[in-house]
């Protein structure tokens, strides 16, 4: 039996108001996680702008430059 699994065997073990709360922070702590995710990503696009390794441009030139890139420059 994995870690996974075994984690799960003990979680159904517990009162359905503490998995409720089991689930409640786990959300929690993901969504957290995710936040600083972003937040590093845009420091660092921050420090790669300043350095002058990002170019400004408009939200249209950067999605059809992302699309060139994809090889999707094609319209539906």
């Amino acid at each position: 039996m994995t870690e996974f699994h075994k984690a799960l065997d003990m979680i159904m073990e517990l009162p359905p108001e503490d998995r409720r709360s089991l689930i409640d922070i786990v959300k929690r702590r993901m969504i957290e996680e995710r936040r600083d995710e972003i937040a590093n990503e845009a420091h660092e696009a921050i420090s790669l702008y300043i350095a002058g390794k990002l170019k400004q441009q408009t939200a249209d030139n950067a999605v059809k430059e992302l699309e060139s890139l994809l090889g999707e420059d094609e319209e539906p």
